[in-house]
């Protein structure tokens, strides 16, 4: 996960061809002085040293942003990594060096929340007109424990996510979803560690076998979800298997009971498009903002203290983060046995040596785990990532067991 040198490099070629728009950095940010040096000592070896990918490609990278206009797309996985922050910083550093800031095709996009409901009614996406009560409320710390109750739950339906390799205090929600009281329903395309406790398992279609509306997180735009074939065996999409255990329960309300084609057409007419679902089909899909173009920044003003694109920033320095990006790196590797990290004074009372595996109790349960040793973690506390689903662990837990 060595990206970080990589944008230093690309930094660096900006500048070596004349790139950079100094008129730019000098009105409308704070703080490029203090990362000059570094930028000096990020060389092409030095890039390819770090990163592994060829200081030509790199440069060439430089090259298409200098020339731009350019946009700068960095993703949900750039950050998920020790220093993702100071990566995510040092990313966003790249546009605003080049000038692409302001203008159309240009800017710096990680996730927006598109407002995918302009328009739009949510309550009756949600069916809110359909609650005769107050609805319940299962937080996923407390499901287990609620979830052992005979009383308050008898019956677990679950789709589109699989709590038993998400929730905490695995071992129990085990005991709870293995009541022989309970009765279980998964939905699912895949077989997951929930669907191993279900009664039934309904087997759900994809995305590739149903018509619906798509909301981008990448652009403020609605699309056509097209179906390319039927579903495979008995797979249905959710709405369908809804729609069929309304009529087996007799609940005989029309919304219950509303065809795919009706609800995407009502959502449609109140976000006031004047198009149907074919035209929509036809078209790929549209923007919430009429098809003109957003351009984010375009007034150049920007929410810090200084009004300005802050290289530098105070603001992080009173939060004990470096008042710049740096160049620091995590180095790449793949995933091997989950680990409990320890930092080397606590590793030495506890007489536990890198690599040894070690027994992590608690009043949950307990789980084995290999020890790492790191002085990223704090004395007194320790650090352990939730890696695999627990099926797929040596133990058959996964950090989720102990909390």
């Amino acid at each position: 996960m060595r990206r970080s040198a990589g944008i230093w490099r690309c930094r660096r070629s900006l500048r070596e061809q004349g790139s950079f728009d100094e008129a730019f950095i000098d009105q409308h940010t704070v703080g490029a002085d203090e990362i000059a040096p570094l930028i000096d000592r990020c060389t092409p070896q030095w890039g390819e040293e770090q990163t592994g990918v060829p200081a030509a490609d790199i440069s060439q990278a430089a090259r298409l942003c200098g020339v731009g206009p350019a946009m700068l797309w960095v993703g949900q996985s750039l950050q998920r990594q020790p220093r993702g922050g100071n990566v995510m910083r040092s990313a966003g550093l790249l546009p605003v060096l080049a000038g692409n800031i302001g203008k159309p095709g240009t800017g710096f996009c990680y996730l927006n929340y598109t407002p995918f409901l302009i328009g739009a009614d949510a309550q009756y996406l949600e069916g809110a007109l359909l609650a005769t009560g107050q609805a319940k409320t299962v937080g996923a710390l407390e499901l287990a424990d609620r979830l052992l109750d005979p009383e308050e739950f008898k019956a677990f339906l679950v789709w589109n996510t699989n709590p038993l390799a998400s929730c905490s205090n695995q071992r129990k929600l085990r005991e709870a979803s293995a009541r022989e009281d309970l009765f279980t329903v998964v939905i699912d395309c895949f077989a997951t560690d929930t669907t191993r406790f279900a009664d039934i398992v309904l087997p759900a279609a994809s995305f590739l076998e149903f018509d619906d509306l798509t909301f981008s997180c990448f652009n403020l735009s609605v699309g056509a979800q097209s179906k390319t074939r039927d579903p495979i065996g008995l797979a249905l999409p959710n709405q369908e298997i809804f729609r069929r255990l309304a009529v087996v329960m007799g609940l005989d309300d029309p919304a219950l009971h509303a065809s795919d084609e009706v609800m995407i057409a009502t959502i449609l007419r109140q976000m006031g498009r004047d198009r149907d679902f074919a035209e929509l089909q036809r078209m790929g899909h549209f923007f919430v903002n009429d098809d003109e173009s957003l351009i984010f920044y375009q007034d150049l003003q920007f929410s810090t203290p200084s009004g300005l694109i802050e290289i530098a920033s105070e603001q992080a320095a009173q939060m004990a983060l470096p008042r710049t990006p740096h160049a620091g790196v995590d180095p790449a590797r793949r995933p091997g046995p989950a680990q409990l990290i320890l930092c080397a004074r606590d590793a030495a009372d506890l007489g536990v040596s890198a690599g040894a595996v070690v027994r992590v109790s608690t009043s949950a349960g307990s789980i084995e785990l290999q020890a790492c040793i790191d002085e990223m973690v704090q004395p007194g506390t320790v650090l352990s990532h939730k890696v695999r689903w627990p099926s797929l662990e040596a133990g058959g837990d996964n950090l989720n067991a102990i909390h």
